[in-house]
């Protein structure tokens, strides 16, 4: 699925690119209008993104706006510790130049949260205040439809990635390191993982953690840290 989202991009000739997906739906016919031209009257801007309806699969409105943007732009900091691309996909739109060269790992990693890091790297993604489409939740979609474990590896998995990128690891391995741990403690909390695996993300907690905690782990599990 991956390697076919990033060859729709790379075939991609525009200005502007915007995202669809195939169980979401816009709801105004002056959209993709409305989000251009607000791009063109604000150069700091790379993206933007909009409200949505959050609908079930029946289309019944299940809440009248599925993200509730806290503020109107967001650097690539905030990207990366706040917003972790909570907004329906469905609503951005972004230049296709903000986005160009992609990155090694992008065959294999590219998703919301890394797209949203690439292309506010010269640049921001902003909030516009406007209802302009739907996200539709049903039991079937790829990602509700995973186990909750499979997720938070595959997640975990991505932050690995940007730490292993020498840019995002040199502005953010605090960040990076921080977002890491959290992830492995909630793997820990699900306690589904066997004996094998358990050792592997303790080795890896051990890896991100900071200092102080180290130090104590090292004096009470010895083994863990070498």
């Amino acid at each position: 699925m991956i390697p076919n989202f990033v060859f729709a991009l790379e075939q991609s000739k525009g200005k502007y690119i915007a995202l669809c997906e195939g169980d979401d739906y816009w709801t105004d016919p002056q959209k993709l209008q409305k989000q251009v031209e607000f791009l063109e009257t604000n150069s700091s801007a790379n993206a933007c993104f909009h409200d949505v309806h959050f609908v079930d699969g029946s289309n019944l409105i299940i809440r009248e706006i599925y993200f509730d943007a806290r503020q109107p732009v967001y650097t690539q900091y905030d990207c990366l510790t706040t917003l972790s691309s909570a907004y329906a996909t469905c609503s951005l739109l972004f230049k296709r130049d903000a986005l160009f060269p992609l990155p090694n790992w992008s065959s294999t990693t590219l998703c919301d949260m890394t797209l949203d890091l690439l292309i506010t790297e010269n640049g921001t993604l902003n909030h516009i205040p406007l209802n302009l489409g739907a996200y539709r939740f049903h039991p079937g979609g790829i990602w509700s439809g995973n186990d909750k474990k499979g997720n938070v590896i595959e997640v975990l998995r991505r932050y690995i990635v940007l730490y292993s990128d020498d840019n995002f690891k040199s502005k953010y391995s605090k960040e990076l390191s921080s977002i890491i741990t959290k992830y492995i403690r909630h793997l820990f909390v699900l306690n589904t993982l066997n004996s094998s695996e358990r050792i592997k993300f303790a080795k890896l907690y051990i890896q991100h953690c900071d200092d102080k905690l180290r130090t104590k782990i090292a004096f009470l599990a010895p083994r863990l840290i070498r």
